[in-house]
């Protein structure tokens, strides 16, 4: 047991002198290293709240297969992390029982509007719907007809259009595509959102 204790701690040594020494390659191998041990939480929380932690660091550990509910809302919430990195986390914790379960304190109150948006790659429209009700006050219309066509697989145009209209308050101020498929009664134009 003694040896393995020492054996670690000199892993541990060597890579932080290979910090010292090199900068920029050693944090990669570190971070690289820290990934895939199987030593203490603290270690994977430590990457995916790092400011300067690697995409493809943050991708590894999301794709870890004993990852925790708490390391994936770490790497969901760091203000560095990428877009398909968030898109992943979403994914991952569809696979672990869903966004809702996972990370309940991104999908409530909690959080800036632009984490709404990786949550329309959610399986739950609950979920989808709650994620689209914080981006409603977004200039950014693209983000929330991507969010609208998601929406409108999961639980069908009319959650769509009563959402819209609910924000606009008439037919009138609705968004033109969201108009378009409503008078059509035509999921295509809102789908081609999602490609």
């Amino acid at each position: 047991m003694i040896h393995a204790v020492v054996a670690v701690f000199s892993i541990v040594l060597t890579l932080v002198l290979i910090v010292r020494l090199t900068p920029r390659g050693g944090a990669w191998a570190v971070q690289r290293a820290v990934v895939w041990l199987p030593g203490p939480r603290r270690w994977h929380l430590w990457i995916a709240g790092h400011q300067r932690a690697a995409q493809s660091a943050r991708m590894r550990l999301v794709r870890r297969p004993g990852i925790t509910p708490e390391v994936l809302q770490a790497v969901f919430v760091n203000d560095t992390t990428a877009e398909a990195v968030r898109i992943a986390v979403v994914r991952r914790c569809e696979q672990l029982g869903g966004v809702g379960s996972v990370m309940p304190s991104v999908v409530g109150a909690w959080g800036p509007t632009d984490y709404a948006w990786p949550l329309t790659y959610a399986g739950d429209a609950v979920v989808v719907q709650h994620a689209l009700r914080r981006c409603l006050r977004l200039k950014n219309r693209a983000t929330l007809r991507s969010g609208y066509a998601r929406l409108a697989q999961l639980a069908g145009l009319e959650a769509v259009w009563a959402m819209e209209l609910e924000h606009v308050g008439s037919v009138e101020l609705m968004d033109p595509v969201v108009r378009s498929s409503m008078q059509a009664d035509d999921t295509d134009v809102l789908l081609e959102w999602l490609d």
